[in-house]
């Protein structure tokens, strides 16, 4: 080696060695970091966090929705479970006055008193939805009832026959603590003529008192008290009573409506905890009656579809078509008797050239009803391949029918059970009604049209339970407006039958065929099994959906506002390192970050868990806490400015940061640094990671899927856009983290508390439940539109294909097996196609 080789320097040797020195102490750093990490994160999750000498509860690990005071805590109740109701109050209660005896009370300030006045509450059956419905004023809703006309039937009674649940007696205290009645008063009228048992046991009380106090009263209503002559002269009263009577048929002696005429009075809805037993009861009888309805519906199906068979391929001597004619014939009769609530319900609004989801069958009963009369005194034109009875199409829509009826209260008392449940306080959900707001909080996603934004908030008592859950569907709509139309074309068509071919008999064969062919068998049923399982999965979830009309309000949804803590839960977020600064008072600004961190509902709060735990002081009280968008927290504590963020945060506020930084390297391997500092001083870094799990990431792909963005507001510098959308694998126009006044907007509509909500959509709380729910609403509302096109298509095939044929070849033509399957084979379609694609 020459000289000059000999005096270079080894360039390569010397930054092996300080590449090797300088990954030693980035590893023994780490080390140290891993160690202060593990002192931090051991120990139990702390419960509560006590910062008074009251031992108040001031911050939680838990959601500030969930947190109580203590003195509710021991002073409530033990949660009751779901299926326990509460007892009904005693019927007579004595107030207490506030005042001493002596004092007096003018009535003419009293009557002035808004707050005392008693007003009447009219409630309307829900024909559409509209977004803002909390704030309709009841001088619209008064209109719109007189305008429906006091005579119409809700859905309910429609569908079962029969009034609407009984339930406890709705009570309001009387104004003044001694009630007198100005004249003696031996009657009370009531509408549809029924005598309140509990007004009347309430004023006998009364009269046979000395010194009479009635301290709760049936809340009168001017509107609903008539005339005798006027009951009496009410053909609607009369039905309506005819039709319950009729509908308790298969009703079991053992809970005979009576025994409950002594308590209870009607109601129009589930209004408060004293109607939960009486419903639940009333539900319960009409899943046993609908059910005894149609498995002895499925039995006669069976027997005639078994004739129809036999009769088409027996020999057709006079005997045997004589005796194919009666059973026929008994079989409908049967069927119709079973299912006479529904033919009596699809033939009543005729009259007024209206249908509903029962027209059909009924139309078709009563018309091949007619038939089989007929083929009584000539059952050789039906039995010798010239003309085909069609009994066993008609006993299958009302099979069908009992079948949708079954799937629909069914749901309803899945979902009573949730809705009548307080193990757990109830979220309902809403939608924004700011529409100018609700654009800036969607401008910048990637959701188009209309800006429908969906949230939560805690409630009291989830109201209008039933009208909702018994609301029609478009399926029932389709229905109701087919009918009218096609018994007039099937009536027409029988007529130029009878005319052109000179055959009476033929005509209502005619009728009956194009009656059977134009009803909708799968209209309930079509929408209440997929819906059914709908809800099944989502109460399975702790989510409640109560019907279409749940589904009519939330499938527009176009974005949802959630929490970062909802993506990232506590125990996603793991503490790795941990590197102190300086020596001075660690500890104390561990507990001012703590208690900053807990205040703003950030993420990172349950790191410090550990910390708050092993300390011997309380968590400080925070002043007051600001978030700085993608920066950080800044806090005050005890006259202390605390910040909690990231670098740029520190530097916005010129504190300075020693020479070694490792941020770049933890940043590489996946990690987020966060910066503590005291008022002018850097006292720690927290090196941290944030785990995903795959059932969110799956959900919020579902979501992405049916159009639904999120809003997340959070109060975590490294809860980013970008980071969400790279952690769970969606689009990053499919989220927007809100900046700080969106932001605030949203966690004042999220944390308010209501004393009553609509029961659309309801939860225990969770974002992830209340998010699946609407995905399933979305998703819903297309395959029910499917299901309607489908049934649709099939009735306006049908009846033009068998007008025709009927016409120009003959009613025989039209054999009654091949027409069944014509049949089921659309109603099959409806329930399968939509099916194909999961809410």
């Amino acid at each position: 080696m020459s000289k000059k080789n000999k005096n270079k320097p080894d360039i390569g040797k010397d930054h092996t060695i300080d590449s090797i020195i300088e990954e030693t102490r980035y590893l023994s750093e780490q080390e140290k970091m891993a160690k202060e990490a593990a002192k931090l994160s051991s120990g139990p999750k702390m419960e509560e966090i006590y910062s008074n000498t009251s031992k108040e509860i001031r911050l939680t690990t838990q959601s500030p929705l969930d947190a109580v005071p203590d003195e509710e805590i021991e002073s409530a109740p033990a949660p009751a479970e779901e299926t326990d109701i509460p007892e009904e109050p005693d019927t007579l209660v004595t107030l207490t006055p506030e005042y001493d005896e002596d004092t007096k009370i003018s009535e003419d300030i009293i009557d002035k008193v808004d707050s005392l006045t008693v007003h009447s509450i009219h409630l309307q059956d829900i024909d559409s939805i509209d977004i803002d419905l909390e704030d309709t004023p009841k001088e619209d809703k008064d209109s719109e009832k007189e305008a429906e006309g006091s005579d119409s039937l809700s859905n309910f009674e429609r569908l079962f026959g029969k009034p609407k649940p009984i339930g406890a007696v709705q009570t309001v205290v009387s104004k003044v603590p001694v009630y007198q009645h100005e004249s003696k008063v031996d009657k009370v009228h009531v509408r549809a003529g029924k005598f309140s048992a509990v007004v009347e046991t309430e004023y006998k009380k009364y009269i046979a008192s000395p010194n009479p106090v009635i301290s709760q009263n049936v809340k009168p209503v001017e509107d609903e008290v008539t005339d005798d002559a006027q009951e009496k002269a009410s053909p609607k009263s009369i039905a309506s009573e005819v039709i319950g009577k009729v509908a308790g048929f298969f009703s079991s002696a053992d809970e005979d409506e009576n025994s409950f005429k002594e308590k209870t009075i009607q109601i129009e809805d589930y209004r408060s905890q004293h109607d939960a037993k009486s419903i639940m009861l009333e539900i319960n009888s009409n899943i046993r009656k609908i059910f005894i309805n149609g498995v002895f519906t499925g039995v006669l199906f069976l027997i005639s579809l078994v004739l129809t068979i036999i009769g088409r391929a027996s020999s057709h001597s006079t005997a045997s078509a004589i005796t194919f004619s009666i059973f026929n014939f008994i079989t409908l009769l049967a069927a119709g008797w079973i299912c006479r609530v529904t033919v009596i319900n699809g033939i009543t609004p005729l009259k007024k050239f209206k249908g509903n989801s029962d027209t059909g069958a009924a139309v078709a009963t009563i018309a091949t009803g007619l038939q089989s009369v007929i083929s009584l005194f000539i059952p050789s034109n039906f039995f010798g391949g010239n003309q085909y009875l069609y009994a066993t199409i008609a006993i299958l829509a009302l099979l069908l029918n009992c079948a949708g009826k079954l799937f629909m209260v069914m749901r309803v008392k899945d979902n009573f059970k949730f809705v009548t449940s307080k193990t757990s306080p109830a979220y309902a959900a809403k939608i924004y009604t700011n529409e100018d707001i609700a654009r800036q909080l969607m401008s910048g996603t990637s959701s188009p049209g209309k800006p429908i934004v969906a949230y939560q908030h805690e409630t009291e008592f989830m109201s209008d339970f039933l009208r909702l859950s018994y609301s029609p569907d478009p399926s029932e709509d389709m229905a109701s407006k087919v009918a009218p139309v096609t018994l007039i074309f099937s009536l027409f068509v029988s007529v130029l039958y009878a005319i052109f071919s000179k055959d009476i008999i033929g005509a209502f064969s005619a009728l009956a065929i194009i009656s059977c062919v134009s009803v909708p068998v799968c209209d309930l049923l079509a929408v209440n099994l997929p819906l059914g399982k709908l809800c099944k999965d989502t109460l399975s979830k702790n989510a409640m959906i109560s019907g279409y009309p749940a589904v009519r309000q939330f499938c527009d949804t176009r974005a949802v506002i959630c929490q970062a803590k909802d993506l990232y839960p506590m125990d996603s977020i793991t503490l790795n390192g941990v590197k102190a600064f300086t020596n001075n008072k660690v500890e104390s600004a561990m507990l001012a970050a703590a208690a900053i961190l807990r205040e703003a509902n950030n993420p990172m709060a349950c790191v410090f868990d550990h910390v708050v735990a092993s300390s011997k002081d309380k968590l400080p009280k925070v002043e007051s806490v600001l978030y700085e968008d993608r920066l950080g927290l800044v806090g005050w504590v005890e006259g202390e400015r605390i910040l909690v963020g990231s670098k740029a945060l520190l530097e916005k506020y010129a504190i300075p940061l020693p020479s070694e930084d490792f941020e770049d390297k933890h940043k590489k391997e996946g990690k987020l640094v966060t910066y503590l500092a005291r008022s002018n001083e850097a006292v720690a870094m927290f090196v941290t990671t944030y785990d995903t799990t795959l059932r969110i990431a799956e959900l919020l792909k579902r979501a992405e899927a049916n159009g639904i963005s999120l809003l997340v507001h959070t109060t975590d510098h490294n809860v980013t856009g970008e980071k969400i959308a790279e952690d769970f694998g969606i689009f990053y126009r499919s989220i927007k983290v809100l900046p700080t006044g969106l932001g605030n907007v949203c966690q004042e509509i999220t944390s308010q508390k209501e004393d009553s909500s609509r029961a659309y959509l309801a939860t225990r709380g969770s974002f992830l439940s209340m998010l699946r729910a609407l995905c399933g609403c979305v998703k819903l509302r297309s395959n029910t539109s499917l299901a309607v096109v489908i049934q649709l298509i099939g009735i306006i095939l049908g009846v033009l294909i068998v007008s025709t044929l009927s016409l120009f070849a003959g009613v025989g033509f039209l054999k009654n097996i091949e027409m069944l399957i014509f049949v089921a084979f659309w109603g099959g379609a409806s329930l399968i196609a939509p099916s194909i694609q999961k809410p």
